[in-house]
Formats: structure tokens, sequence, C-alpha cells
């Protein structure tokens, strides 16, 4: 999957060098921040040294969840925009562990050029790649004094974030995006962490999404 997206990019770049050298350069850019939410179904990959499991391998683990976000940006002359959105994904399988793991979620941020190729005057395709930080959370039951130096344990680390969408102006101010996005990072844990939760965590996050946003025109 990951090699048909990389080409889907590659294409989908060629496009916009030539969309934008075509141009109408009699068209006022347009400029404007714009606030959305985000209901998407995640899938989670992580790879665990072998400090973190009770034999002493290297494990992994694979879980589909929902995910749930929002996401701002500035639009620059209709064809540009900056972004940044956060996506929580909560409920997310449990991996074996001595210690007495409560929840586990993951949070991902990013900060993402984007830009978006006209097909019609309401439908677009956007493109975006950017920087994105992942934070793998285990939540902790606390049990005596053993564990209550920390609320949880918590790794994190950052790599290349990127998507690709269709983006439909339903009106003037509200637009709606269905987009792919996808993030791989090395995470290094916290230094507070328990002792046999000090060993670094590989994940790899994409999202299948249902976005809308308002434009503050």
């Amino acid at each position: 999957m990951r090699k048909y997206v990389t080409l889907l990019l590659l294409l989908l770049s060629c496009f916009v060098i030539k969309a934008k050298a075509q141009q109408d350069n009699n068209n006022p850019p347009r400029s404007y921040f714009y606030l959305g939410g985000i209901i998407a179904n995640a899938d989670t990959k992580e790879t665990f040294e072998d400090q973190l499991n009770l034999d002493g391998s290297e494990y992994s683990q694979s879980d589909q969840n929902a995910a749930f976000g929002f996401y701002i940006g500035f639009n620059f002359a209709d064809k540009w925009a900056l972004e940044s959105s956060i996506l929580v994904t909560g409920g997310m399988e449990e991996r074996p562990s001595t210690l007495p793991i409560d929840e586990v979620y993951l949070t991902a941020i990013t900060v993402t050029p984007v830009v978006h190729i006209d097909l019609t005057e309401q439908v677009s395709v956007y493109v975006k790649a950017g920087l994105g930080i992942l934070f793998y959370i285990e939540d902790l039951h606390k049990h005596g004094d053993v564990y209550r130096h920390s609320d949880d344990d918590y790794w994190a680390g950052g790599g290349l974030a990127y998507g690709v969408g269709i983006e439909v102006d339903v009106s003037e101010n509200i637009a709606f995006r269905l987009g792919y996005d996808a993030i791989e990072a090395d995470l290094e844990a916290d230094e507070n962490n328990h002792h046999q939760n000090l060993a670094d965590v590989e994940e790899e996050f994409s999202m299948v999404s249902m976005s809308f946003h308002y434009k503050f025109q």
C-alpha cells in the first residue's frame, strides 16, 4: 500500500507543477483561516524492543480503532495552505507487560504545507507532507507505592507526515474532505518511565478520514 501512496504522491506532484504553471494570473488570490473536525478509522502498528516484554523478545502488534481530532490552517491564494492537526486514537490493544496497563492511546500532531489541485470550481484534490509527532501512552492502574511515581508511561518521536485526499466546497464557507494520512516514527521512552519501559518503540500510523471545516473569509 505504501508503494501505491508514494507513486500517487509523485504523480500528483507533477500535476501540481503543471497546474501551477498554467494558473490564471488574472484571478485575485483569496486568503483565509479555516477550522475543522476529523472522524477517522486508524490503523496502528507497534514494534516493542526486547526490554519491554515478558519473554525478552521483540514483539509487534497491530490494531484498528476510531480516532477523533481537529485541524486548523491558513490558506494562501487558493492553492497553498499551512495546516496543523491533532488526533487521538483510543481503546488500543494492550501488550503483554508486567505492569498493570489500564488504557492505551496514541496522539498524533502534524504541521504540513498543503497544495490544492482544482478539478472543478467546487472539487479539488489536495496533497500534504510535513512534520508528524506521535505520542504512544500507556495509562497504568495505581497500586500501592510501586506505580505512584507517574500517571502513565509514554514514548514520543517525530517523522514524515503525508496525506492525500479530495475536498468539496459544500458552500462558500463550509468544505468536506475524504483523506488518507500516514506517519512513521521511532518513539523514544520518557526518562521517567518505569525501568522496564525505557526502551524505544517503532510506530506506524495511518488513517482514512472524513472531515468538515469552516472557512473564516
